[in-house]
């Protein structure tokens, strides 16, 4: 059975209290990954985040004028 802890960064954190492990759920990412304590699932989702959420520049070009 899984037990809601708390929700961190937009991540669902739980507890499976069958296999005694934490849960970090992220239905924006669509990833899910089980570890054995609590720190570790947060660190997990700080590192998701850091390694995921770069900043890619992006080049943006004025349209042409038609009229002339």
């Amino acid at each position: 059975m899984k037990v809601f802890i708390e929700n961190y960064r937009g991540w669902d954190i739980s507890f499976d209290t069958d296999k005694e492990s934490f849960y970090a759920q992220s239905d924006e990412y669509d990833v899910g990954e089980t570890k054995k304590s609590f720190a570790s699932a947060k660190k997990y989702i700080d590192d998701f985040l850091k390694d995921n959420l770069q900043f890619q520049p992006i080049w943006v070009e004025r349209p042409v004028s038609q009229s002339r």
